[in-house]
């Protein structure tokens, strides 16, 4: 085997492989055999070098390699010189491992740590064998006098800023920058790092030739995130279409738990906007606003209750759905439904639970109608399915004074009508006189499912005549009177009728 005394140039010249720099280290050494004879004397000879790059000064453990390389060298006189980084990757399995992964491809990445070591192993015959061992001991490689300076670009004094600026272009209007205590960035006072560029800025990917923006700035210093068009007036601009419902561009969620999160999206296909708490992976939970107290406004920029929806407010309703002038009223744990002219008001006043009609301005009591499209109305147990306009479990009081409800459902028709068969007063029927001069007292359709009981009534008992009733049916009865004395017309008479509905 051939012994080899090998030196590194005294210059070290590294660099990643995309600066101007070339990315080698210049390399020269000397060859000579067992006997120290000249390798290569009188006839040049080539022979395979393997280059290895160490983090330890003896260990050949696959954890303490950090670059292998392959080259074919001419060694003349014993002499050769070589550059470093220009090599194939090295086929040769000289350990338990391969080392054709250690050939980097940034040869400057090789040299990201304090301590590194170089290996060399030289053939001994033209092609290299697994025999052939690695001169030692290993070559430190170490700084020349002018590396030195570059460390100076691993800190920054503390009175010095630091300015990246591009070759070409408008030099001070790009480049990242580190700006010091008490230096302004147009009127910013910055101590870090800034970005910056004529027009704005981004910040992306590069994956091959596809080049993927994550996020935009413009010069008005106005913020896309998926989005590469601002609208005037946004400072923050989210964009992306999202499948799933609800809708999910912004997505918050917890610290330890991931799945707990709060989804805030707009659906383009569905054409609407989400606002969705969830406790779960797709566990709807609930949306609290202002949780400590505070008020949330709908259409409002200065609510006055837990939740306002539209308008003014100014009485002291902890929800209120509707706007109206301010008064000072004394509601409270309720709701006004309505609008400029009446509101319906749910909620306590002088300590009773109340439901009614009220003026816009909460200032007066106005109508209520219920059911006014003519539907019926139910009180009490049993009324679920109620039966009429208004259908009561239990007594009806009006004026203070109960009135008990029948076991029977009646109707009350009552009347005046002249003996000329004219109606003076009621409604519910119709008369007529027959050819007997009877007058017909008809009800109206459906007043009595059968005959009801009828009372009649002369209006002047003292003229002589006497009042008489026939034929009563479930639609109709008929009325007549005796003449007493010459000259007297026909008596008007009143008369009642009571009967089932």
């Amino acid at each position: 085997m051939c012994a080899a005394l090998l030196a590194l140039c005294p210059t070290l010249a590294t660099a990643q492989s995309t600066s101007a720099v070339p990315g080698f280290i210049s390399y020269q050494g000397r060859v000579v055999d067992a006997a120290g004879a000249n390798v290569g004397a009188g006839t040049p000879v080539n022979r395979t070098v393997i280059f290895r790059i160490w983090d330890n000064p003896s260990s050949t453990a696959t954890a303490n390699l950090i670059y292998s390389e392959a080259q074919t060298v001419t060694v003349s006189e014993g002499e050769f010189s070589v550059l470093v980084g220009q090599g194939v990757a090295n086929p040769t399995q000289t350990f338990s491992y391969s080392e054709a992964d250690r050939k980097l491809a940034d040869f400057g990445t090789a040299f990201n740590g304090s301590a590194r070591y170089l290996g060399v192993t030289v053939a001994a015959a033209a092609t290299i064998a697994t025999t052939d061992n690695e001169i030692t001991p290993r070559q430190q490689i170490v700084s020349t006098a002018f590396a030195m300076r570059a460390k100076f670009a691993e800190s920054i004094g503390s009175s010095t800023d630091l300015t990246l600026t591009p070759l070409s272009g408008t030099a001070s209007n790009y480049g990242l920058g580190w700006y010091g205590t008490g230096r302004l960035f147009g009127t910013t006072a910055v101590d870090g790092p800034v970005l910056y560029g004529n027009s704005g800025g981004g910040l992306g990917s590069n994956n091959g030739s596809a080049k993927t923006l994550a996020l935009q700035w413009n010069a008005a210093g106005q913020i896309g995130v998926g989005a590469t068009t601002f609208d005037t007036n946004n400072k923050l601009t989210l964009q992306g279409d999202d499948t799933a419902t609800p809708a999910r561009q912004l997505v918050i969620r917890g610290n330890t738990d991931p799945t707990k999160r709060l989804n805030i999206g707009f659906d383009t296909t569905g054409n609407q906007a989400t606002l969705q708490s969830y406790t779960a992976a797709s566990t709807a939970g609930n949306l609290l606003l202002n949780p400590s107290g505070g008020n949330v406004g709908i259409g409002t920029t200065s609510p006055g209750h837990a939740l306002t929806v539209g308008g003014n407010p100014g009485d002291v309703q902890s929800i209120n759905f509707r706007s109206f002038d301010t008064k000072s009223v004394n509601w409270k744990g309720g709701g006004a439904f309505g609008g400029s002219t009446v509101a319906v008001i749910m909620g306590e006043s002088q300590g009773i639970a109340q439901l009614g009609g009220h003026s816009a301005t909460l200032s007066t009591w106005k109508d209520l109608t219920i059911n006014g499209g003519g539907g019926n109305v139910g009180i009490g147990t049993g009324t679920a399915a109620p039966t009429a306009k208004l259908d009561v479990a239990g007594d009806i009081k009006s004026n203070g004074k109960s009135v008990p409800v029948a076991e029977e459902n009646l109707r009350i028709i009552r009347g005046t009508v002249t003996g000329e068969g004219v109606i003076v007063a009621g409604t519910g029927f119709t008369v007529a006189k027959n050819s007997a001069n009877d007058v017909k007292v008809t009800f109206n359709a459906g007043t009595f499912s059968s005959a009801p009981s009828v009372v009649v009534s002369p209006s002047d008992t003292s003229a002589g005549w006497t009042q008489y009733v026939s034929s009563i049916s479930s639609t109709a009865f008929y009325s007549g009177a005796a003449l007493s004395g010459v000259g007297y017309g026909r008596q008007n008479f009143t008369f009642i009728a009571i009967g089932p509905r």
